[in-house]
């Protein structure tokens, strides 16, 4: 190699990847796939599923342990109704009905009225994760990738993109695909492909953040005191010391001394922007 060409290939290693694209450097392998889906939330399952089930290969990315997005990793207990507001026709059906129906078979959901404006099943978010690894497991051309970030992007024009990156324990791959599905929540897959736009809501109208927890014993403090509500008790003039409140509570199926706690709504939050996301988790 001349003096020249060195140099010019050592400089070129030096420069860092541009917004939207990434660098083949310290890729351990690459995947093939005909559909990559970034996120195992319900939507990213079901999107991979679907996909596997026309005769795909598939290839699917959740930086989590475990599917299920908001409902598993958020612990949110609720499906809203499947039915039109007057209950009498069915709008919605596929994957998600059959999520229902294979929770509702096993004892870990239970239907309430189908014109009930808020809640339709109530579910074990345990069990769900059980019956989503079983649905993915189901199909064969369902590569699926636990705990694995999503790290970069490689377009060859403006929206194009042709490769995308992750990483995990064994390092860092590349997946080659004829389609790209972002099920992540945030965009993040569209927000790093060049020539691609994502709308945006004023962060003063935005609510990103809600703390959910499930609680035992919640009962026995009732019973000693009547008129105990987890309302009055987070208002951000007590002690707990927090500045948004808004809380609503349910049972957990199956486990009559467990409580399903929804406990804060902070607002004026980005959840993809790293500094509003930490302050919202510290408080």
């Amino acid at each position: 190699m001349r003096r020249r060409q060195f140099l010019g290939t050592a400089a070129t290693a030096l420069l860092a990847p541009k917004r939207g694209r990434a660098s083949a450097a310290g890729t351990a392998d690459e995947l093939e796939a005909d559909v990559f889906v970034a996120g195992g939330s319900m939507t990213g399952v079901f999107a991979a599923i679907r996909a596997a089930e026309a005769g795909m290969r598939v290839v699917l990315v959740e930086r989590r342990g475990a599917f299920g997005g908001t409902a598993t990793q958020g612990l949110v207990p609720a499906l809203h109704s499947i039915y039109s507001t007057d209950g009498a026709r069915q709008i919605i059906g596929g994957l998600t009905v059959e999520t229902i129906r294979r929770l509702a078979a096993r004892g870990e959901a239970t239907l309430e009225s189908r014109t009930d404006p808020n809640v339709y099943c109530w579910m074990n978010v345990a069990e769900l994760q059980i019956v989503l690894d079983e649905m993915v497991r189901e199909q064969p051309r369902i590569d699926a990738h636990l705990e694995t970030l999503f790290t970069g992007v490689e377009t060859d024009r403006p929206g194009h993109v042709t490769r995308i990156f992750f990483e995990d324990k064994a390092g860092r791959h590349a997946v080659r695909a004829r389609f790209f599905i972002d099920a992540t929540g945030d965009a993040d897959l569209v927000r790093r492909t060049d020539g691609l736009f994502v709308w945006r809501q004023d962060k003063d109208l935005m609510q990103g953040h809600t703390l959910c927890a499930i609680l035992s014993g919640v009962e026995d403090v009732k019973r000693a005191y009547p008129g105990f509500s987890f309302q009055e008790v987070l208002r951000p003039d007590r002690k707990a010391g927090l500045k948004h409140v808004y809380c609503w509570a349910a049972r957990v199926v199956n486990s009559p001394h467990a409580t399903f706690v929804s406990g804060t709504r902070i607002s004026a939050s980005d959840p993809s922007d790293p500094g509003d996301l930490t302050q919202a988790l510290f408080e």
